[in-house]
C-alpha cells in the first residue's frame, strides 16, 4: 500500500493500535520494508501484524507474545 509506505518512511518505531482489515494483510517485513530503515521496533497493541523472518532486524511485541528479535 503506497500510503503506508509513505507514511512510515523513516518510522523506526510503529505502533499498532487499531485492527483495520488493511493491517492484517501486513507482516513484520513489509513494515521494515516501508521504513526504508535496517532496524525498527514493533508494538502490535491488536496482534494483527504477521510475523516474517527480518533477519532479526526487526524487535517486536504484541499483547499475546513476548518481545522478539524477528
Amino acid at each position: 500500500n503506497s500510503d503506508i509506505r509513505r507514511i512510515l518512511e523513516c518510522c523506526s518505531a510503529i505502533i499498532v493500535a487499531t485492527d483495520h482489515s488493511q493491517y492484517k494483510e501486513l507482516s513484520t517485513y513489509d513494515l521494515l520494508r516501508a521504513s526504508g530503515l535496517t532496524k525498527i521496533v514493533i508494538v502490535d497493541g491488536r496482534d494483527v501484524i504477521k510475523l516474517r523472518n527480518c533477519g532479526g532486524r526487526v524487535l517486536y511485541t504484541s499483547v499475546s507474545k513476548p518481545w522478539v528479535w524477528v
